[in-house]
């Protein structure tokens, strides 16, 4: 078992994206079994019959494994959707490599992958839970052949919680300085999972049978994702919530406002065979209810796939969620464009539908032409959200070693160095490989021998080991056997930048009291460097091309806080965090938020 600390969204992010893709990847509805209620006093409990009693013991075995805590289950037959052919543009191989990461190159054989359960903790933290457990979110990953525990990495490192930092940057005041702590464990033989300690804590062998697994059970067996969500767990919280709303004078919701009292559960039913693309039904307490709202429901549904006709209003519910708000993204999601087509599609063809049956409300769609390309840009863009976070965890952790290293020296490490000052030697090593002890590299930093060119082939050797923090950008590949040594993180010389001349810079003195002067900046790959060579970036005039990444509206860097940020890409901008003299003053829209 490794334990870490971080937000339980980004820490799942390879499991939650791919269980994410793989629910929407496509569907075919099947009718639901639906039972009885027992009574009033616990109508969240239903009788399913004892139909195909025996075709559904073999599941009732499966979800054994399922503790009573939870109130909502998402299981995806990972297996069959991996090899349908529909989705071989996928770029499963990319996947495989996001998962290594967490339980490790051994296990993450996405052909020995059998199922992805995401379990719904009956405690929202956002409604008045335990936010200590953090989110309310267990991903287990179940396998043909039993994963190997050794093999998960026991210095894995999650993405840190989201700082509350205000934008003076007083870290004093800043908010979840204790984010809870999460797990990456094998539950059994043929399980991993992934989430709060106190959670995945609950699969422990000893659980009663969970009455969401029961649920589960009653529903038919051959769809290749499947949920359900006990609604009545989460009442009191939602009335509190429709309470204080009234309260402070929010308009009234007329019958929908009834909804938290008379919903009971939700079921999902979905398969990527077949023309049916999705079936969500919701069960209802009371049959007159039921018909109230579908009326009310059918007239939105209505209004919203009319206003989106063309792809091009700007009252269009589906129209809106294309559209990023909030500023301008670091990533131009690929997705749109497919999205916008999958939004003409279903407001163009009849492939939505709601009816109504009984005391059970039906939604089901088919399945969209254009859905396919759709799905791949939506993993794409999870892969390129991930390795963005990854890079920015890797520039502060870096921001926190030179700030060490600045309070220790009163300096920052030199751009280059000669381990004797007072011989003639060409210079030797660089900031970076000066920066090692403080990034718990010690080790590493001894092996090289300081007598030596920094090109030696002794010191080639080691700069073979090259930590991963100063990876940087991913690098085309080619005949270059260097390829694995090289860095885009670049610290700027010239005649503008911080690194001026060959003394180590001491913040202090620089004019614009480096509040906004890059430190350290991520370079385009043409201008990217073997991590251990010596010498600054020369910049004497700004070109935006010569920073970033293609394909980005913005450049990450260190600045003299040692906070990590993003300027867009525009001249004038980069201009401003480079020099160390131009006395520029900046506003926090010249600024993109990564989280």
């Amino acid at each position: 078992m490794i334990n870490m600390t971080g937000n339980l969204a980004k820490q799942a992010k390879p499991m939650i994206i791919l269980s994410l893709v793989l629910a929407i990847s496509g569907c075919d509805g099947r009718d639901v079994v639906v039972g009885t209620p027992r009574g009033p006093s616990n109508p969240a409990k239903f009788n399913v019959g004892n139909n195909e009693a025996a075709s559904r013991s073999e599941l009732a075995t499966e979800l054994a494994f399922i503790p009573a805590n939870f109130s909502g289950l998402l299981r995806v037959d990972a297996s069959g959707i991996l090899e349908d052919p529909a989705l071989s543009e996928v770029p499963w191989d990319s996947v495989e490599k996001e998962l290594a990461t967490m339980i490790g190159e051994k296990n993450a054989n996405l052909k020995n992958l059998k199922y992805i359960w995401v379990f719904l903790d009956k405690e929202l933290p956002f409604l008045g839970g335990n936010t200590q457990d953090g989110l309310p979110l267990v991903v287990v990953l179940e396998f043909f052949q039993s994963p190997d525990s050794s093999a998960i990495p026991d210095n894995y490192e999650l993405d840190l919680a989201e700082r509350m930092v205000p934008e003076d940057g007083d870290s004093e005041n800043a908010k979840g300085d204790s984010p809870p702590d999460v797990v990456v464990r094998e539950i059994d033989s043929k399980r991993i999972a992934i989430g709060s300690s106190a959670l995945v804590g609950k699969f422990n062998g000893k659980q009663k049978r969970s009455l969401i697994a029961t649920e589960l059970a009653a529903m038919e067996t051959e769809s290749d994702i499947q949920g359900v969500i006990d609604v009545t767990a989460y009442r009191s919280m939602f009335e509190m919530v429709t309470g204080m709303a009234s309260a402070l004078g929010a308009p009234s919701l007329g019958p929908m406002a009834r909804l938290p009292e008379e919903l009971q559960k939700i079921e999902l039913a979905a398969s990527i065979s077949g023309d049916d693309m999705l079936e969500i039904t919701g069960a209802f307490e009371d049959e007159e209810f039921v018909q109230e709202i579908a009326v009310i429901l059918n007239e939105q549904l209505e209004k919203m796939l009319s206003a989106n006709e063309g792809g091009s209003s700007v009252e269009s519910g589906l129209g809106r969620f294309g559209r990023p708000s909030g500023g301008e993204p670091m990533i131009v999601p690929t997705m749109m464009k497919p999205f916008a087509a999958v939004a003409a599609e279903i407001s163009d063809a009849d492939l939505v539908s709601l009816a109504m049956e009984s005391n059970q409300l039906k939604f089901k769609m088919k399945r969209p032409a254009n859905l396919n390309p759709l799905i791949t840009a939506l993993v794409e863009d999870g892969i390129s959200q991930s390795k963005l976070n990854n890079r920015q965890e890797s520039l502060r952790k870096i921001a926190k070693a030179l700030e060490s290293y600045h309070s220790k020296n009163g300096f920052l490490p030199p751009a280059g160095w000669i381990s004797d000052p007072k011989s003639k030697a060409r210079l030797q090593f660089n900031w970076r490989v000066g920066l090692l002890p403080e990034l718990g590299e010690q080790e590493l930093y001894d092996q090289f021998d300081f007598s030596l060119p920094w090109d030696a082939p002794e010191n080639q050797k080691v700069a073979q080991e090259m930590p991963d923090v100063f990876g940087g950008l991913p690098l085309q590949e080619g005949g270059n056997v260097s390829t694995g040594m090289m860095t885009n993180l670049r610290v700027v010389g010239g005649k503008i930048g911080v690194y001026q001349g060959d003394d180590a810079p001491v913040l202090e003195e620089v004019s614009d009291r480096a509040i906004w002067t890059s430190l350290v900046i991520e370079c385009a790959d043409g201008e990217a460097v073997q991590w251990t060579k010596p010498g600054a970036l020369a910049v004497d005039e700004i070109s935006p091309d010569r920073f970033g990444q293609l394909g980005e509206n913005g450049v990450m860097f260190i600045d003299g806080r040692f906070d990590v940020r993003v300027v867009r890409k525009d001249s004038a901008l980069i201009s401003a965090v480079i020099t160390s003299d131009g006395g520029e003053k900046m506003k926090s829209i010249d600024f993109i938020k990564l989280q």
